[in-house]
């Protein structure tokens, strides 16, 4: 989101409202009643590529309880093949079907879970907090941008048990477990907190 103020002599742009309220009055121009201030999304279409927050826009996510809504961003490329979720046998404390951020710092934590280390290791336009998509985050993307992923499962970061997790097909939007120790695609994502 950009703030653009024009007050008298000065022209400010940024993403702060109150900042620029601040400054305009620090330079002794009180916004006046004729002051504009012009707030306009730079939030592209869903399906395309949003080079500044590092990937494909893939929509709006709900927040969930304190958590504020975010948009999706996924990453321009997906891993080259297929990985582990890992951990089999293990219980996991990834279990959100709609936090994939806390799901994949679980993982990470635990060790051992190939496809979470590999979400979390991508840095794209300069942004270094990917992470693998939880379950409802893998839908959002079948629903609205599906073209934009390769055919055949995708791993979440949702734990269904100790021996599985949830997956996504990208052929039919089908969402279903599977064993831990299979191969699938992985396809980082990151959040944008407006």
């Amino acid at each position: 989101m950009t703030v653009t103020i024009n007050n008298g002599q000065t022209n400010l742009t940024t993403d702060n409202h109150e900042l620029a309220m601040q400054v305009l009055m620090l330079l002794g121009e009180e916004p006046s009643p004729s002051a504009v201030a012009a707030v306009t999304s730079d939030v592209p279409a869903i399906g395309a590529e949003w080079p500044e927050q590092g990937g494909i826009y893939a929509g709006l996510m709900r927040g969930r309880g304190e958590h504020p809504d975010y948009h999706l961003i996924i990453a321009m490329s997906e891993s080259d093949g297929e990985l582990q979720w890992g951990g089999y046998g293990d219980e996991s404390s990834a279990t959100s079907a709609w936090d994939g951020l806390a799901n994949t710092r679980a993982l990470i934590e635990e060790g051992d879970h190939p496809a979470a280390e590999f979400a979390a290791s991508r840095t794209m336009g300069g942004h270094s907090d990917f992470y693998l998509p939880a379950q409802a985050e893998l839908m959002l993307a079948w629903a609205n941008v599906p073209e934009a992923f390769r055919e055949g499962w995708h791993w979440s970061s949702t734990q269904y048990s100790s021996s599985d997790a949830f997956t996504t097909t990208f052929d039919t939007g089908s969402t279903v477990w599977y064993d831990k120790s299979y191969h699938f695609r992985v396809r980082p994502v990151r959040r944008f907190i407006p």
